[in-house]
């Protein structure tokens, strides 16, 4: 038989303590601002404002004239900026008091108290919805020509002479891969491919420097198309000079966001690629659409680089895998920031569909390289142009024709 060990109960200091270190340390703080007014034969009015605008007023007591030390504004803005042990943290405080009136502080304390309740009453309200009738506009006619051939790359290794010479409309190059490998820009460049910076999916505050740094290489280098995934990094690469595209991340789902995405400034798309080829094909193309026809897509990215946790390295610049208790087997690749990537197990493959992708209005078809080595690269291009005859050991065509027989 074997036995459960039993610890002894952590002493309550301990809970205190990470209590305290979580209420202090964890949790980031709404910015406010509090008003005052302390006037002669009025209530006492106090005020919270939120950055939303959101404002709550509360009035007390009025005020008494002052037999000894009379009220001052410093004491009433001292008062109103404790706000410890709640969601706030006033950040301005803006008394008016008349002169000889006197208010017990803990007058003061409750309408503090009062006010941030009710301010967080009125965050909690749900806003209110306005009903209307919806006109969908204009419909824009789909483009009659066939598609061109982008690619997106994990590496800048996979670009090579060989795979420059099939001419693709446009290659996507991750920001980190061609900031260490300008030369690889300058190859696609003197080889008369376009190359658009490819932007990372999740970028905190933290690492804002560490990607503009990353993508003034690009500018230096006359890069001028950008691709992001996030409306954080359209805006971004917007606010840098760059002509964006958005990335799968997006979510275009219907007509109106190609159209909301023109009006961000968005000049092309990507289409979600869990829409059937029919929902693709109907869909309003305000701005040019392209659609993933190849690669194994992206299944979930992680905040946390899994290797490193488990082998204390950062040895994730290959491919790792993760199988599941079914034996699936999905790869894990490195993702921006030391991040991972898992992938799906299955490639996407419609090379021999060419007719179905052509007739849908698109003005582009990407082949997503991840895992690939340079030369399947080579081979998987040569594929879309109508060359050879590779095809992947185990592929899936997606959701694309998901409910047809």
């Amino acid at each position: 038989m074997f036995g459960v060990r039993q610890e002894s109960e952590p002493p309550r200091e301990l809970y205190a303590q990470a209590r305290t270190t979580y209420e202090s340390g964890e949790n980031r703080k709404e910015l406010i601002r509090m008003y005052a007014m302390i006037r002669t034969g009025e209530p006492a009015q106090v005020a919270a404002q939120d950055l939303l605008g959101n404002v709550a007023r509360v009035e007390g007591a009025v005020p008494e004239a002052a037999v000894n030390v009379p009220l001052t504004a410093e004491k009433v803005e001292g008062q109103l900026k404790r706000t410890g042990g709640t969601p706030y943290e006033c950040e301005k405080v803006t008394a008016y008091v008349d002169e000889g009136l006197s208010l017990p502080l803990s007058a003061l304390n409750a309408l503090r108290r009062q006010a941030l309740e009710e301010l967080s009453r009125q965050r909690g309200l749900p806003p209110q919805r306005e009903k209307g009738e919806f006109h969908p506009g204009v419909r824009y006619e789909n483009p009659k020509g066939a598609p061109q051939i982008t690619l997106s790359v994990r590496s800048a290794q996979q670009i090579t002479p060989a795979l420059l010479a099939l001419q693709p409309a446009r290659i996507y190059l991750p920001s980190d891969e061609g900031a260490a490998c300008p030369d690889a820009i300058r190859a696609c460049q003197e080889a008369g491919v376009e190359v658009a910076v490819l932007l990372p999916r999740i970028c905190w505050d933290r690492e804002k420097n560490k990607l503009e740094q990353e993508l003034k290489v690009f500018q230096d280098l006359g890069v001028t198309q950008a691709l992001a995934g996030t409306l954080d990094g359209v805006q971004r690469a917007l606010d840098l000079g760059f002509t964006v595209n958005s990335d799968f991340g997006i979510g275009v789902y219907n007509s109106q966001t190609l159209k909301e995405l023109k009006r961000l400034g968005v000049s092309a798309a990507t289409a979600s690629f869990e829409l059937k080829l029919p929902q693709i094909r109907d869909l309003s193309k305000a701005i040019p659409l392209e659609a993933i026809v190849y690669g194994r897509l992206p299944l979930m990215i992680m905040e946390n680089c899994i290797i490193h946790n488990h082998t204390g390295q950062h040895s994730c610049t290959g491919v790792n895998q993760l199988t599941d208790r079914r034996g699936e087997k999905f790869p894990v690749v490195k993702a921006w920031g030391c991040r991972n990537e898992i992938l799906n197990g299955k490639t996407l493959f419609l090379a021999d569909k060419a007719a179905d992708y052509q007739r849908l209005g698109l003005w582009a078809v990407r082949l997503m390289f991840t895992t690939e080595k340079p030369e399947q690269c080579v081979q998987v291009l040569e594929r879309y142009r109508g060359q050879g005859r590779y095809k992947p050991f185990d592929f899936t065509r997606g959701l694309y024709y998901r409910d047809v027989e």
